[in-house]
């Protein structure tokens, strides 16, 4: 018979036997696992999770179209397991002010028991935010819009939207069921 000269594992001692501390400890080691990514864990999306807003560019003609109104739509695509949203975008207020925000039937959460959509407009600090949240235990997944945004054009000039504090209480951040655990995004 063919002898061969294995190393023994972790568990065993020199001779064969097992060492119990050794074991026991990587026993407990393995059980607190799922224990410490339950209070610690974070939501997790399939992919790269986008958050934009569209059109992302939009010429008005001053001549043509001065004291006009148009809208945006902040979408999200790309998402595994979003229970409340929440965004915070930033504009140019002596070009734009923000006259409403509203949800859209193609939303994300469209046809779900929801909190109510909020909002904050300041036109004179230039930013407008909303949120919205499903009251259930499981989150979404997918892509869709979030809200519509209409804007009236004040005077000729150049106003950037952006999303502002990303992935902060209060900013732009995604939350997925659960323990409200902020998720991984890209905003564009």
């Amino acid at each position: 018979m063919e002898q061969t000269n294995l190393k023994p594992s972790i568990f065993e001692e020199k001779h064969g036997h097992v060492n119990r501390r050794a074991f026991f400890a990587v026993l407990m080691i393995i059980s607190a696992l799922p224990t410490v990514h339950f209070l610690t864990g974070t939501a997790q999306s399939a992919g790269n999770t986008v958050l934009a807003v569209s059109p992302s560019q939009l010429l008005v003609n001053y001549l043509v179209d001065y004291n006009t109104s148009f809208a945006v739509n902040v979408s999200i695509s790309n998402v595994v397991d979003v229970s409340i949203w929440q965004i915070k975008l930033l504009f140019n207020p002596s070009i734009l002010a923000c006259s409403n925000v509203v949800e859209t039937p193609d939303g994300i959460f469209h046809g779900l028991e929801t909190i109510g959509m909020g909002m904050t407009i300041d036109n004179t600090a230039g930013y407008v935010g909303a949120y919205d949240g499903i009251l259930t235990t499981e989150g979404i997944n997918g892509s869709g819009t979030l809200c519509r945004i209409r804007f009236d054009v004040k005077q000729p000039g150049i106003s950037s939207i952006v999303f502002t504090d990303l992935g902060r209480r209060g900013g732009t951040i995604i939350y997925g069921s659960g323990l409200l655990n902020s998720m991984p995004f890209n905003a564009t």
